[in-house]
């Protein structure tokens, strides 16, 4: 069967059954047989919590209820997912059990609760009867459905936060890149993407109120998935946290789609410098590795090599000789590295003093701040501001 004729059967069915159908091929949104009203791609997010390899026909149940069913054409490389619908009405207590598990504000919950109502009530044996109707004239086949495990996944597809219109994928090769240059630590890539293909977007309508609300949740969620891929690098979590609550609160105070969009470049940017400083040591030492987690994570603290040993739990001799063998360098000049890195970075923005960031970096005093990051650049911490 055609693919147009496979959208036809779909719409169909859609019509005779009042079910949402969303056609997948591979990852990619092909068909959509009704307006979803919300805007996150939830039957993608609901597919990435079920097994990595569907049977031919299957349905699924989430612990808040959500039922949903659909069919593989293997051949194909298509999913169709039918749903996700509610036996019972959806309560607010459910809403908001799916919108924390997806990352989602609380405040979507009456937005979620109109779209179930808008898909209506639905009757599992009905699903079921018309899950065998499509079998039979997709794949030719009347086996029994599968049920499968549904598990909640904290990894999720940035596609599935920013809904494409079916047949237009322009998007998700960029979605692609920007995963791979948080998860590798790839600045480089990054600022050339940022130039090239997200500063230069225009909005047709900045002042539009649904735009800037739709793209409020849109940053949201890009702002939690950044975080997950962060996490996923084996950045620390405490880290990733933090990160990630400072940009929503700043999302979330955002006056317009210019600031969202600048607040997008600062968050991506962030994450992925985090994971470059991560990935910064090449070692195939496990302990050099550890300490170089902790630095990261800590920089803002006052870092001993006593201290090290001891958050460890290593003996300090012999966490000092295994880095040094390992690196070349002592755990103090490296962590003093790794301030003076974080500095520059400071220092660039131009918004905090000389006296600031040396406080901010746990540095006994600004003179002794001054003379460390001369002996690693060259210039005084004044002076490279000045250059930058």
């Amino acid at each position: 069967m055609k693919i147009e004729e496979i959208f036809e059967l779909l719409d169909d069915y859609s019509r005779a059954t009042h079910m949402p159908v969303s056609c997948f091929k591979g990852h990619e949104l092909v068909k959509r047989t009704m307006d979803f009203q919300i805007d996150f791609n939830l039957p993608m997010l609901l597919l990435d919590c079920l097994p990595r390899v569907l049977p031919p026909v299957w349905y699924s149940i989430s612990p808040e209820f959500m039922y949903m069913a659909g069919l593989t054409i293997a051949e194909e490389n298509i999913t169709i997912f039918i749903g996700p619908a509610y036996v019972m009405e959806c309560s607010r207590e459910q809403a908001s059990r799916i919108l924390d598990r997806i990352g989602r504000k609380r405040k979507d919950v009456s937005e979620l609760i109109r779209f179930f109502r808008s898909v209506g009530s639905c009757d599992a044996v009905s699903i079921q009867s018309g899950l065998k109707l499509l079998q039979r004239l997709l794949l030719n086949d009347c086996t029994s459905p599968q049920q499968l495990e549904f598990r909640w996944n904290s990894t999720l597809h940035f596609a599935a936060y920013c809904i494409p219109e079916p047949g237009n994928t322009g998007a998700i090769p960029m979605e692609k890149e920007l995963v791979e240059c948080i998860e590798n630590g790839r600045s480089d890539l990054l600022e050339h993407m940022i130039l090239n293909q997200i500063l230069i977007r225009r909005e047709e309508d900045m002042d539009d109120p649904q735009l800037f609300r739709n793209r409020t949740h849109i940053m949201c969620s890009a702002n939690f998935f950044c975080s997950r891929i962060a996490l996923h690098a084996n950045l620390d979590i405490s880290l990733v946290t933090a990160l990630f609550e400072q940009y929503d609160r700043r999302i979330q105070q955002a006056s317009g789609i210019s600031e969202l969009t600048y607040i997008f470049v600062e968050f991506i940017r962030e994450y992925t410098r985090q994971v470059a400083a991560l990935k910064g040591l090449q070692t195939d030492s496990p302990m050099a590795e550890r300490v170089n987690k902790y630095v990261v994570s800590h920089l803002y603290e006052n870092i001993t090599p006593t201290l090290l040993s001891r958050q460890l739990n290593v003996n300090l001799s012999y966490l000092c000789r295994q880095f040094k063998k390992a690196t070349g360098k002592t755990i103090t000049d490296f962590v003093q590295e790794r301030k003076v890195e974080e500095a520059m970075h400071l220092l660039k923005q131009n918004t905090l003093t000389v006296t600031s960031v040396s406080q901010l970096l746990g540095f006994s005093s600004t003179s002794y701040f001054c003379a460390v990051f001369k002996k690693y650049t060259g210039m005084t911490p004044a002076g490279y501001q000045r250059k930058k």
